[in-house]
């Protein structure tokens, strides 16, 4: 089951969404005199005539009504609205649960760490239908709503406008995380985020409809939509409320990218363009949607154990059963008509091996800047050694490994240590099988032209062993 979170004075509730109707921002609320404390007043939504209660004075909080309240009409016997203080997302999923005893509060949801007050919304108003029965009510309140099928839809802001999503297909709503890039993918793929121990790519929307990135603010969504058991999550710029209407209106032919929309809806003089997620969906969304390996991610002796580095602010991983040995760089002496991501040998306690720079052999536009943290990692790839520049290398951690297929040739899957997703590199992907034989062939070449120097400078070096 699905529930939506709020907030009441920093406290996390929530109700199922088979008993919203709708959420709407605080309108006018007329007070009825002899009416409970907690009763708000009524609203007139639409021509009908609903009773609004004040949760927080139900619930024994001290009132305060703000500019970010928001009201959620309620499906009982009889509609009704509560007044919170904001709406937060979406809970689909759930892995334990308390009972209470309480009469307004159903049970503890519990999920991640973090509590969800699930209300008992039968006991949250108790009002004598005579009462209302009373109130003169126009004649649009008198009649009868028609029963038919009603589509729910979840509104949100981009590009300044509003647009919808059919709730069926949304997984949940967090708050914007930066995502970690992923080189050789669509370039309105920001990269892929680990939730709950999946892998999702993240689409900047913006950027796939109109060709223009979202700019991150405070108020940046994640809407995380699940079509036919494949994820992405959608960058927006806000996400409002949830409406349900009886009909989704087919778009003009004249419209472009029509494949891209179900059609629109009208909701209070506004036109709302109701999204199609499934052109979203392609073959780098699908190579990048793999569930983790592991089951148990608490289980640190599942984990594998990884080296972690940086390279231009971003987090990678390379097994540590790969690691030679870490090193701070030396002088590097350049190899002839290698690839311009070889950055040179380095003499290694008599031993030659190739230095990788990473920022070059993934297209890294910035440049190369050693520091005092400068590190090399001395690696093992099919036999050979080779060695990574890094701007730093210096943690290891244990981490639960996600495997992924994608068209990034480098990266073999992911990592999630401390809420971070973690990049871990196919090493045998990092430098090309002819370019290793050049390499071989420049570093006997060097060893040797070293070796014949030192022969004729007769120096006792020259009967070191080199491979």
């Amino acid at each position: 089951m699905n529930y939506l979170i709020f907030e009441l004075n920093k406290q996390n509730y929530c109700i199922p969404m088979l008993k919203i109707i709708e959420i709407i921002r605080i309108k006018k609320i007329t007070r009825i005199p002899l009416f409970p404390e907690y009763i708000q007043g009524l609203i007139n939504l639409r021509g009908e005539i609903i009773p609004v209660v004040n949760l927080k004075v139900r619930l024994g909080y001290k009132e305060d009504l703000n500019r970010f309240s928001k009201i959620i009409i309620i499906k009982e016997n009889k509609p009704f609205g509560i007044i919170v203080d904001r709406t937060k997302g979406i809970l689909n999923s759930v892995e334990s649960e308390i009972e209470s005893k309480s009469k307004y509060v159903e049970s503890i949801l519990k999920k991640e760490n973090k509590d969800y007050i699930l209300l008992n919304t039968k006991h949250l108003i108790e009002i004598k239908r005579t009462k209302l029965n009373k109130l003169k009510l126009t004649k649009t309140s008198k009649m009868k709503r028609k029963k038919i099928q009603l589509k729910k839809i979840m509104v949100f802001e981009l590009n300044h406008e509003k647009y919808g999503l059919m709730i069926d297909n949304i997984q949940e709503i967090v708050r914007y995380k930066a995502p970690d890039k992923i080189s050789k993918i669509p370039e309105y793929i920001k990269g892929i985020i680990t939730v709950r121990d999946e892998v999702i790519p993240i689409v900047d929307l913006n950027y796939r409809l109109y060709n223009k990135i979202t700019l991150i603010n405070e108020n940046t969504k994640l809407i995380i939509i699940n079509v036919k058991g494949i994820k992405a999550g959608l960058i927006v710029d806000n996400t409002y409320f949830f409406v349900d209407v009886s009909e989704i209106k087919k778009l003009p032919h004249i419209i472009k990218n029509k494949k891209n929309f179900k059609g629109f809806l009208k909701y209070k003089n506004e036109s709302i363009m109701v999204l199609e997620p499934g052109f979203i969906i392609n073959e780098s969304i699908k190579a990048l949607n793999k569930k983790s390996e592991k089951k148990n991610i608490n289980d640190d002796i599942k984990k594998e154990k990884y080296i972690l580095f940086r390279l231009d602010n971003e987090k990678y991983a390379i097994k540590i059963k790969s690691i030679i040995e870490i090193n701070k760089i030396n002088n590097t002496t350049k190899i002839p008509k290698s690839p311009d991501y070889v950055k040179g040998l380095i003499n290694l306690r008599g031993e030659a091996i190739p230095i990788i720079d990473l920022k070059k052999r993934f297209k890294s536009t910035k440049h190369v800047n050693i520091t005092e943290f400068s590190r090399v990692m001395v690696v093992s790839v099919e036999g050979k050694k080779l060695a990574f520049l890094a701007d730093s290398a210096n943690e290891i951690v244990h981490m639960n490994f996600i495997k992924i297929k994608s068209d990034n040739q480098f990266v073999m899957g992911t990592g999630d240590y401390d809420g971070d997703t973690i990049l871990v590199l196919d090493l045998k992907k990092i430098i090309q099988k002819n370019d290793l034989v050049l390499l071989n062939k420049s570093k006997e070449s060097i060893l040797t032209a070293t070796i014949n120097k030192r022969t004729r400078e007769n120096d006792p070096l020259s009967k070191k062993k080199f491979n």
